[in-house]
């Protein structure tokens, strides 16, 4: 089997919650143009079955970003630190949970 990769934007500030199916790896968070997007890798026989994203079963994660200086999220799993503004609003990015 082989994988693809796919993008979603996160919300530049707070949470953000993505659906994705059981067995995406999360790749990582960069930013494209201005606009924070996180990177992931699907099952290609997920996307080729016939079934359209509204009929897998999926899962919600929980994405969080936050300041410089805030309070880490309790169990957050850090994937990235992003510079906005030309470097003058740094951000850094959690995923806080899965269901």
């Amino acid at each position: 089997m082989s994988r693809r990769v796919f993008k979603s934007h996160l919300s530049q500030t707070g949470i953000t919650q993505l659906t994705f199916p059981p067995d995406t790896k999360i790749l990582g968070v960069q930013l494209q143009g201005a606009k924070p997007v996180i990177y992931y890798e699907i099952e290609e026989n997920e996307l080729t079955k016939g079934m359209s994203w509204r009929e897998l079963e999926l899962m919600t994660h929980t994405f969080m970003i936050i300041l410089t200086g805030d309070e880490v999220p309790r169990n957050g799993e850090f994937l990235g630190t992003l510079m906005l503004g030309n470097g003058n609003f740094v951000v850094h990015v959690y995923e806080i949970g899965q269901e």
